[in-house]
């Protein structure tokens, strides 16, 4: 989590983002429930996502982390009410 704007006793944080060298990363752990999205693409067991932003900018970073959690939770939600509409795992998997 990074801090993007502090102000007196105003905070801005941004969930599911870190810094490694010069280059911001996307990190969030994926839920027991929807593991198996991950499991039928033959990637195992997966118990976290963890891929680069491809920015070294702190606002581009959280501007792009909001949209991968956006991308993720309806993915994940599709995934949960049985709904193949919403979002294809493998198309969400290949962009990443």
């Amino acid at each position: 989590m990074i801090l993007l704007f502090e102000f007196g006793a105003y905070r801005v944080m941004c969930k599911h983002v870190q810094k490694k060298g010069n280059t911001y990363y996307y990190r969030r752990r994926v839920p027991e429930d929807v593991r198996t999205i991950y499991k039928n693409l033959g990637k195992g067991k997966v118990h976290q996502l963890f891929f680069s932003l491809k920015t070294a900018d702190k606002a581009e970073a959280a501007r792009r982390a909001d949209v991968q959690t956006r991308r993720l939770d309806a993915l994940w939600q599709a995934h949960r009410e049985g709904r193949k509409d919403g979002a294809d795992p493998q198309i969400s998997l290949a962009v990443l």
